[in-house]
């Protein structure tokens, strides 16, 4: 399990004080991107792969 922490920030949360979607879209990016930087696989290894991340919206 890959465990990053994030400070909340006023605009990641919604009118009722929940976490906003569109928060946990982000913070899924952030920490997916800094899980393969710090296991040694970054952008210009996605680039020489001719590979990138994907988000599927439901």
């Amino acid at each position: 399990m890959y465990i990053k922490e994030f400070e909340v920030r006023w605009n990641d949360i919604d009118a009722n004080r929940h976490l906003a979607n569109s928060a946990y879209i982000n913070y899924m990016s952030h920490t997916r991107l800094s899980f393969m930087l710090e296991n040694g696989f970054g952008q210009a290894d996605m680039v020489r792969n001719n590979i990138g991340p994907v988000v599927f919206y439901e």
